[in-house]
């Protein structure tokens, strides 16, 4: 009897899925039925968690009998599309649930194979894995994990075994077998509970908040946990961000290249439209090519937003970003102002995302300047040594963070470790109670700071997408 061969990310799969797998011979293999599992449910609501709460999950065995009572039980779900794409929501139940139903729960679109007595395999979340006919199709599949205080975990059995506990949190994972794994749960469950906190603060007349440049973060913050403007709203008949920026999107990106830019890179993540009266960051480009503007900050938002539109990005706005490093190694946001570690930040993700190595002199330069910079709290100032002051502010190492993953580094490595504690562990103690984050210790709460720490804690790299955007009708 000839026997099959089987792939070891098969093979890992196959006994991720029953404990231990039992094959035929492959004259005798059968192909299992398949199933396309649409999202059943509107995202559901994340709420406020305290940053100080311990978070702790269990998992549980297929064959354990689990009971949730009529109150309302809560569980987070961690999915990672890719190492800087990622989603955090809070799953509610009063029923039990398998990790299958968590998924649909959260509004994801899932195909899958079911194995039988063994248990579902899931080939595909939004549409990233593998067709169901071949659900094992190349060395990256989708890892089903539970976050036990201190790691994270393998199920010992496929999530259509796995009977959800309240307050677990749920990881799924695509990558390389046996590589690769998720960021501690903490600094994910933090970015999750900001986004309650920042819809409270939505103005219910127009859908957007207190100025345009803080929609323009929210949007960003949307975008970057895969949550849809279009239903972003207080209320079920209020108006939605979306409708906020159809009005706005024209006087906005107007004022100049780096609204344009931002703008792009904004509705490029929320996947809608282009507003008909909006300028695209390409209209401000004017006599040298190349050049959006002199100023480095304006000049890396539109690159960015070019990029985030699937435009190219002229090799000469590339040349002319690197001419105007300064002698530290950073970059100021207008001629004059000397280098500042968000400006700084901004150009190393703007320069990778237009193709410049991480590697090269001029981002390795950079990067030291950034680190320079780092504070014994773990996180950054706006300018180092200033006489104005250079205690560390929650934006600053937001966007520091930013570019440290756009290079390939971890946040939470020795480099960016000081005093036993990093850039990350500094944003979480800077949240509060109800989820909000302030700039700095004792200035209360920063709507824009909210939004910028949750788009870094989850992990995300401007551009967030690359998209083509249709004209709004």
């Amino acid at each position: 009897m000839r026997l099959c061969t089987i792939p070891i990310p098969l093979l890992a799969i196959l006994v991720w899925l029953a404990g231990a797998a039992t094959f035929t011979s492959c004259s005798q293999a059968t192909i299992p039925p398949t199933t396309i599992i649409p999202a059943e449910s509107p995202i559901p609501s994340l709420a406020p968690v305290s940053p100080t709460s311990e978070l702790q999950a269990t998992p549980t065995q297929p064959t354990q009998e689990a009971t949730v009572s009529s109150d309302l039980a809560s569980s987070y779900l961690v999915i990672e599309y890719a190492p800087t794409d990622r989603l955090v929501r809070r799953i509610d139940f009063t029923q039990p649930i398998t990790g299958v139903t968590a998924l649909q729960s959260a509004g994801r679109e899932l195909q899958s194979v079911d194995f039988g007595d063994s248990g579902t395999a899931v080939c595909s979340i939004d549409g990233i894995g593998c067709p169901p006919e071949d659900c094992f199709c190349n060395s990256k599949y989708w890892s089903y994990e539970s976050w036990l205080g201190d790691a994270w975990e393998p199920y010992p059995s496929g999530p259509s075994g796995v009977i959800v506990s309240p307050g677990a949190i749920e990881g799924w994972r695509w990558g390389e077998f046996g590589k690769g794994s998720l960021p501690p749960a903490p600094a994910l469950i933090a970015a999750a509970s900001t986004y309650e906190r920042i819809k409270e603060k939505q103005d219910a007349f127009t859908g957007g908040y207190d100025s345009a440049s803080s929609s323009i973060e929210v949007l960003l913050a949307l975008g970057a946990n895969h949550l849809e403007a279009g239903s972003w709203r207080l209320g079920e008949s209020d108006p939605a961000l979306l409708d906020y920026w159809l009005k706005n999107a024209g006087s906005y990106s107007a004022e100049g290249p780096a609204n344009a830019g931002k703008l792009a890179v904004a509705l490029a993540a929320a996947g809608t439209c282009w507003p008909v009266d909006a300028i695209q960051p390409s209209s401000f480009m004017t006599g040298t090519v190349g050049i959006y503007s002199p100023h480095a900050g304006f000049q890396a938002w539109a690159m960015l937003g070019t990029a985030a539109l699937s435009q190219t990005i002229p090799l000469e706005a590339v040349d002319y970003l690197t001419s105007i490093a300064q002698p530290d190694g950073g970059w100021e946001w207008n001629q004059g102002f000397a280098s500042d570690t968000n400006t700084t930040a901004l150009v190393v993700e703007t320069l990778i995302a237009a193709g410049e190595p991480a590697d090269s002199p001029v981002i390795t330069k950079a990067m030291e300047y950034l680190k320079s910079a780092q504070n014994a709290d773990g996180g950054f100032p706006y300018v180092p040594d200033s006489p104005y002051g250079s205690d560390s502010d929650v934006n600053s190492t937001a966007y520091v963070i930013q570019a440290i993953l756009a290079v390939n580094q971890s946040p939470f490595s020795a480099t960016w470790t000081v005093s036993e504690t990093n850039p990350i562990e500094y944003l979480q103690r800077m949240q509060l109670e109800n989820g909000g984050f302030e700039w700095q210790t004792g200035s209360g709460e920063n709507l824009v700071a909210g939004a910028q720490a949750a788009t870094s804690l989850l992990g995300r790299v401007f551009p967030l997408a690359i998209a083509k955007l249709p004209v709004c009708p």
